[in-house]
């Protein structure tokens, strides 16, 4: 869901076009439950805001959804709000400030949002502190450019996410 300084309502235009990325309530009508959505919900300030509008827009929704954040906090207030949904934790190598780096590489974070499941770099997959975890969460590995890249990976997670892949290898490892 993105948002900027217009208000949260207005559409935006695709670059140097004229055709307006659609609103989150008009692709879930336009997809109508015939395939899982899966949102993340962007690291932000008005996180009351952002989340309230996503849940409203979720509640008629009868598909299947799950949403996933970057930041614990996020995953932690949608749970408060609706806690109906499949909610995961993104997780990556590196973080700018050291002390959400510190947090996230604790299983502090982990306990603090408590998520249905991890989404993480392909970069983490492989150590043993997420192959530990994947004995507890679900692993989502995220991102596969070519389907010799994914096969290195099958062993590590439970389901990837991928980029320039056919539709057809798309589906679930187990």
């Amino acid at each position: 869901m993105r948002t900027t300084n217009l208000n949260i309502n207005e559409c935006l235009n695709l670059l140097n076009t004229n055709e307006h990325i659609p609103l989150l309530q008009d692709v879930l009508s336009l997809i109508d439950g015939q395939v899982l959505i899966d949102i993340e919900v962007k690291e932000t300030k008005k996180i009351k805001e952002i989340t309230d509008k996503l849940m409203s827009t979720l509640k008629h929704y009868n598909g299947n959804v799950v949403i996933k954040s970057f930041s614990p906090k996020i995953i932690k207030h949608l749970k408060n709000i609706d806690n109906s949904y499949t909610y995961g934790l993104l997780m990556k190598q590196k973080y700018k400030n050291k002390i959400k780096e510190l947090f996230m590489k604790s299983n502090l974070a982990l306990s603090y949002c408590n998520p249905s499941f991890l989404a993480i770099s392909k970069k983490l997959a492989k150590t043993n502190r997420f192959q530990k975890l994947r004995k507890i969460y679900d692993i989502y590995i995220w991102t596969f450019q070519n389907p010799d890249e994914l096969e290195n990976y099958k062993q590590y997670g439970d389901y990837y996410i991928c980029n320039n892949l056919p539709y057809e290898k798309q589906t679930k490892i187990k």
